[in-house]
């Protein structure tokens, strides 16, 4: 297996020719060729789009006429109108909504269990999950919980969550300083050292599962990424490299699409993001 071949989801790739309008598509490049730049002149967005001047001309002209571009002398530059074709979508964009598409390429690339959840005091809330489950793994349906210390998905989080959060979680699961949680404690600080964790076992029989932290595009992590094998499975444990970085991949491309700011742990598996 080689995680950098790891596929993006299927909504995300390119149709094939015979599916694509072409003037649409050029019209969509045309306004993505702005990248972020206020105004491009007509022998810029030549050189970017690689098409005539006519056709070049045609596109722009037609997109002022729509409203998506004004024309200014020789440039030209997106309107606000650009803004709302993001804006419209994305309001009602969720946590879960951004995720899922990794999520169901994950199960496909590692023949596993996928999934998302959040830190919610002492347990973990799944916000997403795919992949063939058993009856313990099915029960935990979306919105579905687990204790935090027990799980990939919640050592992770709480490696990274606060001293008091970390506490907190700490004492409502029932530690009590003892032997188990100055385990617990040095597992915690290994996952944050290494950003990953693996737990082998311990809520069922033949249950492995790696996991690695979100992040949104301050560095925040606002969640975690999973995938777990079963019994009758592949072990993870055969592949765990392997499984890891096919996991960082993916959970770097679902930062590149989630904003700077999300709700809390919380309202993040319920509320929109954006």
């Amino acid at each position: 297996m080689n995680p950098l071949s790891l596929p993006w989801p299927h909504d995300l790739l390119p149709p094939k020719p015979d599916d694509s309008v072409r003037s649409l598509e050029r019209g969509l490049r045309m306004i993505s060729a702005f990248n972020g730049e206020k105004s491009l002149d007509l022998t810029q967005l030549i050189e970017r789009l690689g098409t005539t001047r006519s056709t070049t001309r045609r596109i722009a002209m037609t997109l002022v006429n729509l409203g998506y571009l004004e024309r200014n002398g020789r440039e030209y530059r997106p309107t606000a109108k650009v803004l709302w074709l993001a804006y419209s979508h994305r309001q009602n964009v969720s946590l879960a909504d951004v995720c899922r598409p990794y999520v169901n390429a994950l199960v496909r690339h590692l023949q596993t269990i996928a999934s998302v959840a959040v830190l919610d005091g002492r347990h973990v809330e799944y916000v997403c999950r795919a992949g063939s489950q058993p009856v313990f793994i099915a029960a935990l349906a979306e919105g579905g919980r687990l204790p935090a210390d027990k799980t990939s998905l919640g050592r992770v989080l709480l490696s990274r969550a606060t001293q008091r959060e970390v506490e907190g979680t700490l004492i409502l699961s029932g530690y009590d300083g003892g032997p188990k949680e100055q385990s617990l404690r040095k597992e915690i600080a290994q996952v944050r050292a290494q950003g990953w964790a693996f737990t082998d076992q311990i809520l069922e029989a033949g249950l492995q599962a790696a996991a690695v932290p979100i992040r949104n595009q301050e560095g925040r992590v606002v969640a975690a990424l999973s995938a777990t094998s079963t019994a009758g499975m592949e072990p993870l444990k055969d592949r765990l490299g392997d499984v890891v970085q096919a996991l960082n991949e993916s959970a770097d491309r679902i930062r590149q699409e989630l904003p700077a700011w999300v709700p809390s742990p919380r309202e993040a598996s319920r509320s929109n993001i954006f």
